[in-house]
């Protein structure tokens, strides 16, 4: 049986959950733009085809929830995604896990040093957020990640997450962590390059 990456219907979504996305969507098209300038293999994918993924499972989009993978010299080096919630998360947690699945099997065999970056938003008074982070924690635990939440984890699962009582905005915030990611992900991918000058 092959398993099962659908990405979800269009219309769970709350004001504040699509301004989330829309942010996030902002955040991730202007750190593109930002490393794009000076790298032309540099892009953002949105859209995962089918031929992209073993199997031929079909695909998942993440431009509607401002989520994708960047590539540079052709692999990809950090796949960003979110959880948010109002009302309940197991279906969140469980559509995260899936995309979970696709950075294990596929991201991280094609680039041991990809990044999972993922950033969570939810009400820690309505229980929501230690659900959610409940909800993800045994991915902590695999052998890649050296740290837990809210830590940088280079080429495994960095989780942040934010509790939305607060009224932060997380924009600032998730732009610097993206930027973190992706310039420490580009320095290793460098030093692994092998010296064509060295025998």
């Amino acid at each position: 049986m092959k398993p099962c990456l659908n990405f979800g219907h269009t219309g769970a979504a709350s004001n504040v959950g699509i301004k989330q996305m829309q942010n996030l969507k902002d955040v991730t098209d202007h750190v593109f733009e930002f490393f794009a300038q000076k790298d032309i293999t540099f892009s953002l994918i949105r859209k995962v085809d089918g031929n992209l993924i073993p199997g031929g499972v079909g695909c998942f989009k993440f431009a509607r929830a401002g989520e994708g993978i960047y590539y540079s010299n052709g692999l990809p080096i950090v796949f960003v995604t979110r959880l948010s919630s109002e009302t309940g998360c197991d279906a969140n947690v469980g559509k995260w896990y899936r995309k979970q699945w696709y950075y294990e099997n596929y991201l991280r065999k094609v680039n041991p040093n990809c990044t999972h970056l993922t950033f969570i938003h939810a009400s820690e008074k309505e229980g929501l957020l230690s659900t959610m982070i409940d909800g993800v924690s045994m991915v902590m635990a695999q052998e890649f990640n050296q740290h837990s939440f809210n830590t940088y984890n280079p080429g495994g699962n960095s989780i942040f997450y934010y509790d939305t009582d607060k009224g932060t905005d997380t924009w600032y915030d998730i732009q610097a962590k993206l930027l973190t990611a992706i310039r420490c992900s580009r320095m290793i991918q460098m030093k692994s390059k092998p010296d064509l000058f060295t025998i």
